[in-house]
């Protein structure tokens, strides 16, 4: 509604009824983007955009950047890995920010990548209690038949399970696919909710059931990639999804038609990722003594050595040259432009669980030979 201090004539009505304004998007109560470049298995590191509910990577659970679910910059950028067999899975702190108590909405993209014919949990916060016969909370399965289910606690012995009987909603393998699911909450009793279900595939809505029921886990953490055993009142981790997760995000409100359109096609800018190494070569000279070649980041400092067979050992200590392309750089050359078979020892544990990995670094050749080896990995001393 607007009020304004003079009588408008045809033409401004006119122009006041063809205003448009865009519509906020829905803020979500978490949000996982995945683009802190790497996870170690460490308590929170799994960021949080939304609030503070940070996750941890369980079993290897890692990050990747090739093949994103939207290419580009922005894009959806890096996404989470959780592939077989090692039970690979995320789990963030139970919280009732997360077990929302009422209507919610869940949204993600998947890339299932194995476990064809099996059970392969996208993300779970759910709990069961008296030998199973209480069950809460939510998940959504990649299912058996091959298709994305929404399932949901009753509150009694059974889960409210919703899939569509068509191709709607048919796990395609091996292909992005953007999930979203929503319920909405039309009355309650005893804590149990029933209301309206809705699964959506790629922005298009594929079913949506009333008269559904939904009731809060109150005891488990949230599992993205795996879901939490019915059968324990204790948490633990089961049916694990196999493949890529990204832009993981929950609601607390029933998202609109219109508004999972908007996120399906959501971008955001991606960011440089931090290093596991990174080597300046600023030192002024080097000795020979172990930890000599500093990693900024802490964790992997490195030795030049200062003897070799194929040349003389007086020439074996590699030094800085201020002409590098940033700041010093370490030279390899000798001074009288022959080879050398100077080198730089770099930890291997540097490498230590990567399934992908990429290296970055500057270059300037003073030979003109077959072959130069700039990095090389081995189990051999020189590694």
């Amino acid at each position: 509604m607007k009020i304004f201090n003079k009588a408008l004539d045809i033409n401004d009505i006119s122009a006041v009824m063809a205003e448009r304004h865009s519509c906020p998007e829905p803020e979500p109560v978490v949000g996982y983007h995945f683009e802190e470049g790497q996870w170690n298995g460490n308590t929170h590191e799994v960021v949080d955009y939304a609030s503070t509910h940070h996750g941890t990577a369980i079993n290897g659970a890692h990050i990747s950047e090739p093949a994103p679910a939207l290419a580009g910059d922005p894009g959806t950028c890096s996404h989470g890995t959780f592939h077989a067999p090692s039970s690979r899975y995320l789990t963030v702190p139970y919280s009732n920010e997360i077990n929302i108590d009422g209507s919610f909405s869940v949204t993600f993209w998947a890339r299932t990548q194995g476990g064809i014919g099996t059970y392969r949990s996208a993300i779970s916060s759910r709990s069961s209690t008296n030998a199973a016969s209480i069950r809460k909370g939510f998940n959504v399965f990649a299912g058996s038949n091959n298709k994305w289910q929404f399932w949901t606690g009753t509150g009694v012995d059974s889960w409210d399970e919703v899939s569509s009987t068509d191709s709607s909603s048919n796990v395609i393998h091996d292909t992005w696919t953007h999930i979203a699911v929503t319920f909405e909450s039309q009355s309650e009793s005893g804590g149990v909710h029933t209301g309206i279900k809705s699964l959506y595939v790629n922005g298009e809505l594929s079913i949506s059931q009333s008269n559904r029921r939904y009731i809060a886990n109150e005891l488990n953490d949230l599992l993205i990639g795996a879901v939490n055993n019915e059968e324990n009142a204790v948490e633990s981790a089961t049916y694990f999804f196999t493949g890529r997760l990204d832009e993981v995000q929950i609601f607390d409100e029933s998202l609109s038609p219109e508004s999972v359109s908007t996120i399906y096609q959501q971008r955001h800018p991606c960011e440089i990722p931090d290093p596991i190494a990174n080597y300046r070569f600023d030192e002024c000279s080097y000795t020979g003594v172990g930890d000599e070649l500093i990693d900024q980041t802490g964790n992997f400092n490195g030795s030049v050595p200062q003897s070799n067979t194929s040349v003389p050992s007086s020439t074996q200590t590699a030094t800085t040259d201020s002409m590098g392309a940033v700041n010093r750089s370490l030279d390899l050359s000798l001074a009288n432009g022959t080879n050398t078979a100077d080198w730089a020892n770099l930890p291997i544990t540097a490498m230590d669980g990567l399934d992908d990995f990429s290296i970055s670094l500057w270059v300037n050749s003073t030979t003109e030979t077959n072959h130069n080896c700039l990095l090389y990995t081995s189990p051999s001393p020189r590694d």
